[in-house]
């Protein structure tokens, strides 16, 4: 005679070698369900969610096209929102967040990101890394933003408002890079 599971599907009886035996998916706990649902333990990390997740090849290619309309308008415009994204990602590599993300998100809503990054909380057993993370990508990228500076400055015309902003975004980024190598990391 069948047994009966939860399902009210039909299981046969073990002892009989003729009959398949079948089972529900709420009395097998290997079945093919749970390969469906996505484990959550790990997501309610805080390390998991905005925008750590978010893919930095994506996040670039935003910024280098914001990077062009802001030239198109001025030249010393994507050089002065460059380092103005230096500060969410400073803040977030501080609470152990992925700078180069954080970075991105800087350059293309400064004032969202650098609130954002205010009031996100830490992650203490990664600050350390992404310290580091953050200090030597600055090492380069102050040296590009100089010589970006540098060479764009001869070709905007004199007395110009974005003159002044690459001599100072020159002069910022020197100090940065000095900094960023005098750093221990």
């Amino acid at each position: 005679m069948p047994l009966l599971s939860v399902s009210q599907q039909p299981i046969s009886d073990p002892k009989s070698p003729r009959t398949q035996r079948t089972q529900s998916p709420i009395s097998n706990p290997q079945s093919s369900v749970s390969s469906v649902i996505p484990n959550t333990s790990n997501n309610s990390s805080p390390a998991n969610s905005g925008i750590d997740t978010a893919s930095p090849i994506l996040l670039l290619i935003g910024c280098f096209l914001i990077g062009l309309f802001l030239l198109a308008i001025n030249p010393a415009l994507p050089i002065f929102t460059a380092l103005l994204a230096l500060g969410p990602a400073l803040l977030a590599s501080e609470k152990g967040r992925n700078p180069l993300n954080w970075w991105c998100y800087g350059f293309l809503l400064f004032i969202v990101a650098i609130i954002h990054a205010a009031v996100t909380p830490a992650i203490p057993e990664r600050a350390n890394v992404t310290k580091r993370q953050f200090w030597r990508g600055l090492r380069i990228a102050a040296i590009v933003l100089s010589v970006l500076s540098i060479f764009s400055y001869q070709f905007t015309e004199e007395g110009s408002p974005a003159r002044v902003f690459l001599g100072i975004g020159a002069l910022a980024s020197i100090v940065m890079s000095i900094v960023a190598w005098t750093q221990k990391v």
